[in-house]
């Protein structure tokens, strides 16, 4: 019953979000359809796969300031894309002992323990994507909370990436939690 609550609740809030914001609503439709696809064909394409959170994230944040829209779109596409790739490779274990779709098991042929090799391709990419959006954050003029963003991209983002990659996990860190139950 509560999911059928909940479910009804998150369509009128769907729909309500489409009145507002048409594009945004559309390009979500589009990247999940995307992503579906992307899964059910096993896809070992990371940068098709963490497209799919890219666009969405750019779109997002460029409705946010028409002057510097193109600005925001870059800062989001790379926020977007770190958040797929950081979820997936933290995920790797889980979805492999679940045989649940993984960009980087099925791109890497993963079945075991994480090679060094391919620990330092991925270390590579994370990198290269936090640096185009501290590029990003740089070149976008903001009056207030610059600190904060600057905080988030070149700090928190960075010690998160760093942290996943040695696997160091939510439930090793004292007093933190894992941010989902799974089961």
């Amino acid at each position: 019953m509560m999911a059928m609550v909940r479910r009804a609740t998150l369509k009128r809030a769907f729909a309500k979000a489409g009145e507002i914001a048409p594009g945004v609503v559309a390009s979500m439709r589009e990247s999940a359809d995307k992503l579906h696809a992307l899964e059910a064909e096993k896809s070992a394409n990371t940068d098709a796969a963490a497209d799919t959170y890219a666009v969405l994230f750019g779109k997002v944040l460029q409705e946010l300031d028409v002057v510097q829209s193109h600005i925001l779109y870059d800062l989001g596409y790379s926020m977007g894309r770190w958040v797929y790739l950081i979820d997936a490779y933290d995920d790797i274990g889980h979805d492999m002992k679940h045989g649940e779709y993984n960009v980087f098991v099925n791109k890497y042929g993963i079945a075991g323990d994480i090679p060094e090799d391919v620990r330092e391709q991925v270390r590579f990419n994370f990198n290269y994507t936090l640096s185009m959006a501290m590029d990003a954050l740089k070149r976008l003029e903001i009056k207030q909370n610059r600190p904060l963003l600057e905080n988030i991209v070149c700090l928190g983002m960075k010690e998160r990436t760093k942290n996943i990659l040695e696997g160091i996990t939510d439930e090793s860190l004292p007093g933190v939690g894992r941010r989902s139950k799974r089961v």
